[in-house]
């Protein structure tokens, strides 16, 4: 028989004092939820646009003018949940979750 053993020695956390993900701002989803992907790019410059399914497939990819609009059909799609990347050419990273209904 396993007997659980409790202690008060707890291991302090653990890190770099580094952010790796630095987090963009001006990439805008709409609407929320929706039957159409609708991305706004609201920022002065470029933007890499990834959209992926929950599974971690690519289903889209786009790069994105600056204070540019881009509708995506998403028919073929099934009703779920994506998420949406957006890079700048910084390296500045924004995900959004964007759900699908009909």
């Amino acid at each position: 028989m396993m007997r659980p053993y409790f202690s008060s020695d707890c291991l302090p956390a653990v890190s770099t004092g580094k952010n790796d993900l630095t987090i963009a701002a001006g990439v805008q989803v709409y609407p929320n939820p929706g039957h159409a992907l609708q991305v706004k790019n609201t920022s002065t410059e470029l933007q890499n646009i990834s959209i992926y399914n929950l599974q971690g497939a690519l289903l889209k990819q786009v790069v994105m003018p600056a204070e540019a609009d881009v509708t995506f059909t998403t028919e073929e799609w099934p009703q779920a949940c994506y998420l949406v990347r957006a890079q700048s050419p910084r390296g500045q990273v924004q995900i959004i979750k964007w759900i699908k209904s009909n």
